[in-house]
């Protein structure tokens, strides 16, 4: 079994040249992942003539945006959106319902039409593995469908027999699954038609600040960068830049497995092709992709994992008991590849768009989002960027409540208490 390289990086191409020479640029975007490259997609549109330059120290994708399974969810379960009192409900009801939304404009707008990202319509599931899980769910169809958005609870035994899932019930929507990688390198070489400079195989070293309206930006190749603006999108590697003031967050490292290649009965029993299934609260997931389980989830926090470290073997196994556990009649399936991701979390799970506080030509874009709220990232960050008169007034509104959430511990503790009271209730008759 091969381990820690991606299973979407075999259709990834070489890394193209390092930036050769020093250099200046009206806005740099540090990191290729899909947060630096919707801020490039995002500024480039609201600017065409903006001198816009992308730096990422190794390919384009490398990051946790390229180690995923490409499954593009509904943003249903933000955790701390919803609980009470983490947002007024009103706010978090429209927020649910603008992030669909826009979610769907961007597939339409930057994806639908990219042969590269494999893109597929697809049932997605939250499975909930006990009665507690299940009650959280429940909340979430309740304010999603408040939101206006359609999903639907899918009873215990129809999870069970059609999805070959151990389950208490789930809900259901519809959403998408693509190839990340390739979705990476097709809004790249969209980049690179619209005349904007990308350079791989950059590492960035040093951000320093060099008055109101100048910022150097020093490579591990030597190359020194002037710009006016600098955009972090770096996620699990910002700790190591030597920059001013960076958001507090932690890292987290994530796990996947992908199989040989499926019988099709094997298949269908798991619910076919067309379904993408997560469950609650184990937090693993799994799709097919071309006759392929993949398989994912677990966590381990504090470090990240270089892509020279050999796989932890321990994870591995543990994360093919939780897979066996969840689907104890596929204990047989045969993995082709392993590989593991690091990202990075604020406590709240919610990106954090913001300006240095004391140096505003600096502008960090942080924290695992999602693959299309990474991209979406990108109309948040127009008006820091580029002034007031470019901003999305409803980007700009998703922001602050990004930056506005908190985990309301309280609040949590008592949700949880009235879930678990309400599971051991008798039913009534």
């Amino acid at each position: 079994m091969e381990h820690v390289v991606s299973y979407w990086f075999g259709q990834s191409p070489k890394m193209q040249a390092a930036l050769p020479e020093n250099a200046s640029a009206d806005v740099v975007v540090i990191g290729g992942g899909l947060a630096g490259l919707g801020a490039c997609i995002h500024l480039s549109l609201a600017r065409p003539d903006l001198d816009l330059m992308l730096l990422e120290g190794k390919h384009v994708g490398f990051g946790a945006s390229g180690r995923n399974a490409g499954i593009v969810e509904a943003p249903l379960l933000i955790p701390a959106w919803l609980i009470e009192g983490a947002l007024p409900r009103d706010e978090t009801e429209w927020a649910l319902a603008c992030l669909h939304r826009r979610i769907e404009g961007l597939m339409d707008q930057f994806v639908a039409g990219a042969e590269i990202a494999e893109v597929e319509k697809k049932q997605i599931f939250f499975n909930a593995s006990n009665r507690v899980a299940f009650q959280a769910l429940r909340q979430a169809h309740a304010r999603s469908r408040s939101a206006g958005l359609m999903t639907k609870l899918v009873q215990r035994q129809q999870m069970e027999e059609k999805y070959g899932a151990r389950s208490r019930g789930a809900i259901q929507f519809d959403g998408y699954a693509l190839n990340p990688m390739g979705l990476s390198q097709s809004i790249y070489q969209t980049l690179a038609s619209r005349g904007i400079r990308g350079y791989e195989n950059t590492r960035v070293l040093h951000i320093v600040p060099a008055g109101e309206e100048r910022v150097e930006i020093h490579t591990e190749n030597r190359t020194k960068v002037v710009a006016k603006k600098v955009v972090v999108c770096t996620g699990a590697w910002t700790r190591e830049l030597a920059c001013i003031h960076p958001p507090r967050s932690m890292l987290a490292a994530t796990y996947m497995l992908a199989s040989t290649r499926l019988d099709d009965r094997v298949v269908d029993r798991l619910g076919g092709a067309g379904c993408c299934i997560s469950e609650i609260p184990s937090g693993s997931y799994r799709r097919i992709h071309q006759g392929r389980l993949l398989f994912g989830g677990l966590g381990r926090f504090g470090k990240i994992i270089e892509p020279e470290e050999k796989m932890n073997q321990k994870m591995v196994k543990k994360l093919q008991a939780v897979l066996a556990k969840s689907l104890p009649w596929l204990s047989k399936v045969e993995y082709a590849r392993s590989w593991a991701g690091t990202i990075q979390l604020d406590k709240s799970a919610v990106p954090r768009i913001l300006q240095d506080p004391k140096h505003p030509q600096i502008i960090y874009n942080l924290n695992f989002h999602g693959i299309m709220l990474a991209l979406l990232s990108g109309a948040m960050i127009q008006g820091l960027v580029l002034g007031k008169s470019y901003l999305d007034d409803e980007a700009e509104r998703l922001r602050r409540a990004y930056l506005s959430t908190k985990v309301p511990v309280f609040g949590l503790l008592k949700a949880g208490l009235g879930w678990l009271y309400r599971s051991f209730l008798p039913a009534k008759t």
